[in-house]
């Protein structure tokens, strides 16, 4: 009886042998860089050296089969992997899991999919920019898609979308049986920088009209000239008017597909004989009124600036210390700035030291408009002085005291005297209450707090050099240059310039690395007190090209702007924040050369 008792015994219990298997801890599918939970369904005590072997060169090894838990794993590459778990010998016992003592293996396969993500190009877009956005290895003909601007749709794969404002857009993706992760990538959108111009905003009928549109996205451009022409071009086009009128002329990015429409006005004026003066303005080639030019040479050019109505010859003269000095006869055209200066065989005579003047008589048309005079001063001697720095039109905060320097040509000399002056005149006529500095071994001068104090704020000062030889004699003198002093109360900081492609561009304390067609600035600045509204002046060697307008500033707040300027070589950049519409009144400041 004892004997058949064990044998239906162990019979019973080899009946009861569980075969293992391998279990994950969820439900696919399972995607590369996804941490996946693998176990036994059965664990065996009496079993020796166990090993996980996850097929892609990862092996974990126990030293037993006993419940070591859960053997979490990621997959690197996309595929499908053979999981083995190979049970070890038994120890002499009769073993739960399977039906033998020798070792043997359980497997599992699992297929790995590519990881899912979201591509966006391109992933800094302008306002009104396509972009193309793909879901990348998502399960399933359709998906959700939200673009984080309020407009979400369901759809394939790919989509197209516009935004119409700035900042930073989450777009996210899920597929529609909502079991997985949602996947999400960024789309930051810069302002639109795109813009038209025209060559003339008024023409002679028969003269070419050309336009350009400047930042645009892509390489045709939709035109209407408003006259029934209509054209598929490129960002630089030119048109023919054969009638007279007023037109506008508009311009579609993108061959026309996009949703802004960019426009000019252009008048077409018929050919006439008769021309009417609409704008003048004369001024020397330094941008002046006046001009210190040494004896015998030929600096000093005067440059006349017309503006007409009208097509047809303009002719006028000269006057140099109210005499007429050269006749003028030119075709101006409607629309035109025209550009006179002086002949050069026949420059403004430089023979008589002294102050002398110029000015321009109209004789067709005739006119009562009397032109501006300019001055210019004479040295006695031929020799001037080249200054280096600060260049003329310099603008200074109150606490950065520049350094002043020059240099003499064809030799040095022994001295130099520097004076300062809240009065052009003072310098011009060197008057008796000027305060010279003299300055011995060097050629440059960095004023003490006593003379930078005495020039007068928020308004144009003027300096002056002189040279003198060992006798005490005067050999030469610098022209009057102009600086101004402000109170800056506005900070300005520049944090990063680009190219139009997106390229960063070094921004180091020697200059600007320029070369580009066109550099876009961001920065911000913080003003130290509350105001209305601010107004940040963008100007390229001195000639405005943008200007952005603050409102409702606070004390401390820090406002952000961006901006594109010109990136023209050996030039400056100047931020000028104004605290009224007036440049005369500068709060902030900051300069930046073109290398």
């Amino acid at each position: 009886m004892k004997k058949i008792f064990l044998a239906l015994t162990i019979i019973l219990f080899t009946f009861v042998s569980i075969q293992a298997q391998i279990v994950v801890n969820c439900i696919g599918p399972y995607f590369v860089g996804d941490t996946i939970g693998f176990n036994k369904s059965c664990h065996d005590v009496t079993r020796g050296t166990s090993i996980w072997d996850f097929s892609d060169g990862t092996t974990i090894t126990y030293p037993n089969d006993w419940d070591h838990g859960w053997q979490y794993h990621a997959y690197d590459e996309p595929g499908t992997y053979k999981v083995i778990y190979t049970h070890g010998w038994g120890s002499g016992k009769v073993p739960v899991c399977g039906t033998s003592l020798s070792s043997y293996n359980v497997s599992y396969n699992i297929t790995i999919l590519p990881r899912r993500a979201i591509t966006a190009t391109p992933s800094n877009p302008k306002v009104d920019q396509m972009v193309y956005l793909q879901a990348l290895n998502f399960i399933g003909p359709t998906v959700y898609w939200n673009f984080g601007d309020g407009t979400v749709l369901n759809g394939g794969h790919i989509q197209t979308h516009r935004y119409q404002s700035t900042g930073t857009f989450i777009v996210s993706v899920r597929e529609l049986d909502l079991k997985h992760e949602t996947i999400s990538t960024i789309v930051t959108v810069s302002p639109d920088d795109r813009f038209i111009q025209i060559s003339a905003t008024e023409v002679s009928l028969g003269e070419p009209v050309t336009v350009t549109a400047f930042n645009f996205n892509g390489d045709t451009v939709l035109w209407n000239f408003g006259d029934g022409t209509i054209v598929l071009g490129g960002q630089t086009i030119s048109h023919i008017y054969d009638r007279t009128g007023d037109f506008k002329i508009t311009a579609v990015d993108e061959g026309g597909e996009s949703t802004r429409s960019f426009e000019i006005m252009v008048k077409i004026f018929g050919l006439s004989d008769e021309v009417l003066l609409e704008v003048a303005e004369l001024k020397f080639d330094n941008g002046k009124y006046y001009i210190v030019v040494p004896k015998n040479s030929n600096q000093g050019n005067p440059l006349l600036r017309l503006k007409m109505r009208g097509t047809g010859i303009i002719t006028g003269q000269w006057l140099v210390d109210g005499v007429p000095y050269g006749l003028v006869s030119e075709l101006s055209r409607q629309g035109e700035v025209k550009e006179i200066r002086m002949n050069k065989s026949l420059p403004i005579p430089t023979i008589d030291p002294g102050l002398h003047t110029v000015s321009f008589r109209l004789t067709r048309p005739v006119t009562n408009v009397v032109f501006p005079t300019l001055r210019y001063y004479v040295l006695p001697y031929e020799r001037s002085l080249d200054i280096l720095s600060p260049p003329n039109g310099f603008v200074a905060k109150e606490d950065e005291i520049p350094e002043f320097s020059w240099k003499i040509p064809m030799g040095g000399a022994a001295s130099y005297q520097i004076a300062f002056s809240n009065s052009l005149f003072e310098l011009l006529y060197n008057k008796s209450t000027l305060l010279w500095n003299e300055v011995r071994g060097s050629q440059s001068f960095t004023p003490g707090k006593i003379i930078w104090d005495k020039l007068k704020r928020n308004r144009w000062s003027y300096w002056r050099v002189q040279a003198f030889d060992s006798f005490n004699k005067v050999t030469g003198e610098s022209g009057i240059n102009e600086m101004k002093i402000v109170i800056a109360e506005a900070e300005i900081t520049l944090n990063k310039v680009t190219n139009l492609k997106g390229e960063e561009i070094s921004l180091g304390k020697n200059g600007l690395d320029a070369g580009q067609e066109m550099l876009l600035i961001k920065g911000t600045i913080e003003y130290k007190d509350d105001s209305k509204y601010l107004i940040l002046q963008v100007l390229v060697n001195d000639e405005m090209v943008d200007q952005l307008l603050f409102r409702d500033v606070k004390k401390g707040e820090i406002r952000s702007f961006e901006t594109s300027v010109p990136g023209r070589q050996k030039g400056k950049i100047m931020f000028q924040v104004l605290k009224t519409s007036s440049p005369s009144v500068i709060v902030g400041i900051k300069g930046i050369l073109l290398k």
